[in-house]
């Protein structure tokens, strides 16, 4: 009786650890396709803002 306990645990435990990998694999991609639109849109606004103040500046400075 105490094998069979014993086995349906490590059962149970397997199926959690498989669907933890699973979970892991899925959320891994999940992050690197957020992370690849939020980088497009990050660079972007970066770009928008870098020449943006590079128009300040040049107004600040002719005067």
């Amino acid at each position: 009786m105490k094998e069979q306990l014993i086995a349906r645990w490590d059962a149970f435990l397997d199926k959690m650890r498989a669907r933890f990998n699973e979970s892991l694999t899925y959320g891994e991609q999940a992050v690197l396709d957020a992370l690849d639109e939020t980088t497009m849109i990050t660079m972007a606004h970066t770009a928008y803002c870098r020449a943006h103040a590079r128009r300040c500046m040049t107004i600040w400075y002719k005067k």
